[in-house]
C-alpha cells in the first residue's frame, strides 16, 4: 500500500494511507468488492466529484454534507486530525478565552 494519494490515477479503485488511515477512493465504474467497517471511501460522482464517508456492512455515513474533491476531503480530514491532537495536549478549552463582557 502507498503512502499519499495519486492524482494521476483516474479509474479502478485507489488505495492509500494518510494520517495512519487506510482511504478508498472508488473511481466512476468502479465497485468495492469487500467493505471494511468503518473504513473511509470517496466515491466518484458524474461531475467528477466525490461524496466522502464512512463505509459499514450497511451504512454508508457522510462525513461532509456536499461532494468534494479528494483534496479537499484530505485537507478536512488533516484539519479535524490537528483539532483531535490539540484537544488531546490541551483538553476541552483549546484557545478559548475570556468573553469580553
Amino acid at each position: 500500500m502507498k503512502n499519499g494519494y495519486n492524482p494521476f490515477q483516474r479509474t479502478g479503485i485507489d488505495v492509500f494511507q494518510h494520517r495512519e488511515e487506510t482511504i478508498r477512493i472508488v473511481y466512476l465504474g468502479a465497485y468495492l468488492e469487500r467493505i471494511e467497517p468503518g473504513s473511509l471511501v470517496f466515491i466518484q460522482r458524474a461531475d467528477k466529484l466525490f461524496w466522502m464517508g464512512r463505509a459499514w456492512l450497511d451504512l454508508f455515513w457522510m462525513e461532509l454534507e456536499k461532494p468534494v474533491t479528494v483534496m479537499e476531503g484530505l485537507a478536512f480530514l488533516s484539519q479535524q486530525d490537528y483539532m483531535r491532537v490539540l484537544h488531546e495536549k490541551e483538553g476541552d478549552f483549546v484557545h478559548q478565552h475570556e468573553l469580553p463582557f
